[in-house]
């Protein structure tokens, strides 16, 4: 339970830490011409309304890694490649060859773990490991460039003794 709970407070955490710097993120436009406030704004619902869904709805918090939905508008079906719905964020399944699921394959996510100008999975599976995962990453040798880690959101919460 202690788990369950954390994660979802983690995410809970994470969007609202989100909020500020997704509308303030810049990017390279010739890589990600997609990209804007609006379109920042969209992942933040999206995400919003991802979570109040697991939450409110007695989903499987499994969900929240897993799920091959997302909750997308118009803007973000481009993105994702999917069908835009009749109505913005309703929930869209994503197709069988999808790499999208859960939280960290949403578009806030995604944004947020990625330089201005390009991806970063090694700062994004360092995120996951130590703010999902609550596991210590030690530093790496001397020697190795880690510059590209630099700027990556960081959540710091205390859960009560149990």
């Amino acid at each position: 339970m202690r788990r369950i709970l954390l994660s979802v407070v983690l995410t809970i955490s994470f969007i609202g830490v989100a909020k500020s710097q997704a509308t303030t993120a810049s990017k390279d436009r010739r890589k990600f011409p997609y990209f804007t406030r609006e379109t920042a704004n969209a992942m933040i619902t999206e995400a919003r309304t991802f979570v109040s869904d697991l939450v409110w709805s007695d989903g499987n918090f499994m969900d929240l890694f897993t799920a091959n939905y997302g909750y997308v508008s118009s803007e973000l079906a481009r993105i994702y490649g999917v069908p835009a719905p009749a109505r913005d964020f309703e929930r869209v399944a994503f197709p069988a060859n999808s790499e999208r699921a859960g939280i960290l394959g949403q578009g806030l996510f995604l944004a947020l773990t990625a330089k201005p100008e390009d991806s970063s999975p090694t700062a994004r599976g360092l995120f996951v490991r130590e703010q999902f995962l609550c596991q210590h990453v030690p530093d790496p040798p001397p020697g190795v460039n880690t510059t590209s880690l630099i700027g990556w959101p960081v959540i710091s919460i205390s859960l009560p003794p149990t």
